[in-house]
């Protein structure tokens, strides 16, 4: 069986496109919801993982749909794995089904991880520089009377 998740982080988005493009890839099974990425309360997404079967195929139109972070994602990952079931990610046409599939994902997570230290790394620099500066940095100071 294939089954598709689908998912927007707020109300005022619309899931039209990505409920076409699952039904396109001849999911059975659709769920979908309007939640934050980062809440983890998504039901949507654990009732769709609970109903994954030996065979089964979960697919998402992308990447960014299904997981917050790369150690989100690979949690996900192996979690259908360790049901006998694979994951389809439609807009780079990646399955953990074959080999060069799980390749390219791991090369992903993995580029992923090193952007992800990138940014911290210039975050950290560009605070030691408004440091150095004199530059305040967080919430404003509250005078006490």
């Amino acid at each position: 069986m294939k089954i598709g998740y689908a998912r927007v982080s707020s109300v005022d988005q619309h899931l039209d496109t990505q409920l076409v493009d699952l039904h396109n890839a001849g999911c059975e099974e659709i769920f979908q919801e309007k939640r934050s990425g980062v809440d983890s309360q998504r039901t949507e997404l654990a009732a769709a993982l609970k109903m994954i079967r030996k065979g089964d195929v979960f697919i998402v139109t992308k990447l960014d749909r299904v997981a917050r972070s790369m150690v989100h994602f690979w949690e996900i990952v192996k979690e259908i794995e360790k049901k006998g079931a694979t994951l389809q990610v439609l807009n780079m046409n990646l399955d953990t089904s074959s080999s060069q599939g799980r390749l390219m994902m791991g090369v992903l997570s993995s580029v992923a991880e090193f952007e992800r230290s990138l940014i911290k790394e210039r975050q950290k620099d560009g605070i030691e520089r408004a440091k150095t500066d004199g530059k305040h940095l967080g919430r404003p100071k509250v005078d006490e009377k």
